[in-house]
């Protein structure tokens, strides 16, 4: 295992499920982590280096414990693209349980902040398009879609989970 990294305060939380059935795992994102774009970020720092799109929400106000979907909603300050960027201090990363790569904060080594929306329910989270350029050249692109329609409705349990544990999402937390 590499050397634990300084656990500094969170700034943001990775939250997902992969289908309805599954309960919805959270994992902290450390302040030392988040940047807005554009961002440089040396590759030969990591040991397992990956990038995921994903659609993140910046909260305008606390989210109180025990709170629901529409609390959470009402939180909710905009929609904000951001990549995530995956690195894991685990040495055997593709044979580890899912537990040790819950522990391992779900791989996540860090998260870069694009533009964001206030009018995020006007968007159609069942059909967004991303788009991976490396240095000017598209590399990739996909057409995706959150297994629950709305990311939104993954938010609730792990808030609860969180308070849990003393902590609580805070307004600006993404």
């Amino acid at each position: 295992m590499r050397a634990p990294i300084d656990p500094g305060p969170v700034a943001a939380w990775k939250v997902g499920t992969t289908a309805r059935v599954n309960e919805p795992s959270a994992a902290p994102i450390l302040r030392s982590g988040v940047c807005a774009t554009p961002a440089r970020v040396a590759a030969n720092s990591f040991h397992m280096l990956a990038a995921e799109a994903e659609i993140a929400f910046r909260f305008a106000r606390d989210l109180e414990p025990g709170c629901t979907e529409k609390d959470v909603a009402r939180a909710i300050d905009s929609a904000i693209v951001a990549i995530e960027l995956c690195d894991t201090r685990l040495q055997d990363f593709k044979g580890a349980t899912a537990w040790w790569k819950l522990a391992d904060n779900q791989s996540n080594y860090g998260l870069v902040l694009g533009s964001g929306r206030r009018d995020w329910q006007s968007i159609d989270f069942t059909t967004q398009s991303a788009e991976f350029c490396v240095n000017g050249g598209l590399r990739n692109s996909a057409v995706g879609a959150h297994p629950l329609g709305s990311p939104v409705g993954v938010l609730p349990l792990p808030a609860a989970r969180v308070a849990k544990r003393g902590e609580r999402r805070r307004t600006g937390h993404v």
